[in-house]
């Protein structure tokens, strides 16, 4: 694990995250805890009420001096910063997590039970609606099977589109998610910010597409 110098006592390490929201896409809120991640993202929906879905953890790690680290990402993503007085950057989730990946190890938990039990049924019902308009298919974006695409990481890498959402890498038929999170050993949960299509990337197509 990376550890940023400075004072090494354990109430100095907390956590950096980048959190993404369904009901604001293409938006990354780059933020520091010194409890966890699932009590942030409940403060965050719960505490607010302009906030109409929860939050979803991308990435986040355990970090010495932690506040200073928050601070010197923010400075990184200032360009792409929304509102000075707010923790969101209008930037691609994967150039975050790219730093983050050098920071430490992905500690994020893939289910919040204590949030899931709170909301309601209807909220569970909106989450759902939401996921599954935001559930990419490359026919949508006006991608046809057997097109190629590819890793923004490593341009030598390319796939091609086998289905409606998935693509043949090597002798495999994969889910585009699946293949992406097995290329950056991270719980990605947005693939089209690490996929291009005739140079442009599908994250733009897919918002294009959803109008």
């Amino acid at each position: 694990m990376y550890y940023i110098m400075g004072n090494n006592s354990e109430e100095n390490y907390g956590i950096v995250y980048a959190l993404t929201n369904p009901a604001m896409p293409g938006l990354v809120k780059i933020g520091m805890t010194s409890n966890s991640v699932d009590i942030r993202k409940n403060q965050l929906y719960f505490g607010c009420t302009g906030v109409p879905l929860p939050f979803e953890c991308e990435y986040a790690c355990k970090v010495n001096d932690y506040k200073k680290v928050e601070k010197n990402l923010h400075i990184a993503f200032a360009p792409d910063r929304i509102n000075p007085n707010r923790e969101f950057f209008k930037v691609d989730i994967e150039r975050v997590v790219a730093i983050l990946e050098l920071l430490g190890p992905n500690e994020a938990t893939e289910v919040n039970k204590e949030l899931d039990a709170d909301i309601s049924k209807e909220e569970k019902d909106s989450v759902e609606r939401m996921k599954k308009r935001a559930a990419f298919n490359f026919e949508k974006m006006g991608i046809p099977i057997g097109a190629k695409l590819f890793f923004v990481r490593d341009s030598s890498i390319e796939v091609e589109v086998a289905e409606n959402n998935k693509v043949r890498y090597g002798d495999e038929i994969l889910s585009l998610t699946a293949l992406t999170q097995r290329l950056t050993q991270t719980n990605v949960t947005r693939p089209t910010f690490y996929w291009r299509y005739e140079g442009t990337k599908l994250s733009d197509l897919w918002e294009d597409s959803l109008g």
